[in-house]
């Protein structure tokens, strides 16, 4: 299921996404929602650190409990209209 936020679409959260996750695999193309940390080679560290940039970029707070309910890129989209109060539109 595609998801679009108000204001920006999928695919510009995905493009600030798919920079930040270039840091920690460089050579992966084609970032979707369905990608998977695990796919990328990211291990708990490397979430962690990208999950801090996360918040950074897009003002956001993610608590520490929550981490561990991040398996996929999706998971981030979807915490990040949590956390900006945004409306799911499907």
């Amino acid at each position: 299921m595609i998801k679009f936020w108000q204001g920006e679409s999928l695919m510009n959260y995905l493009e600030v996404l798919d920079q930040l996750v270039r840091e920690y695999a460089p050579d992966h193309h084609n970032l979707t929602p369905e990608t998977t940390f695990e796919e990328l080679g990211m291990d708990g560290i490397d979430l962690v650190d990208f999950m801090l940039k996360v918040e950074e970029k897009f003002d956001i707070v993610v608590p520490d409990s929550k981490m561990l309910d991040l398996h996929s890129i999706q998971d981030v989209l979807d915490m990040i209209s949590e956390s900006t109060g945004q409306e799911e539109k499907y």
